[in-house]
């Protein structure tokens, strides 16, 4: 909320956002800058989530991993 905000900004968030601003993907920007997924997603600010893209959110990530999880279970 505060790097929304604009009230919170260091040098690797700066960096990320740059690099967003010039068309890079998550995945691209999480090669450049060595950082996870959801560091690269926590330096972004805040948008309202697009369905079914091909880039996921942490969130959906770990909700997709639960429910495959959970389907395998149910069918044993």
């Amino acid at each position: 909320m505060m790097i929304t905000a604009g009230m919170y900004s260091i040098a690797q968030s700066r960096q990320v956002q740059k690099l967003n601003s010039v068309g890079k993907t998550v995945p691209e920007i999480m090669e450049i800058m060595k950082l996870s997924r959801a560091s690269v997603q926590s330096y972004l600010p805040y948008s309202k989530t697009v369905y079914n893209l091909d880039e996921r959110s942490v969130g959906a990530d770990r909700i997709a991993r639960w429910r495959e999880k959970h389907k395998k279970i149910s069918e044993s």
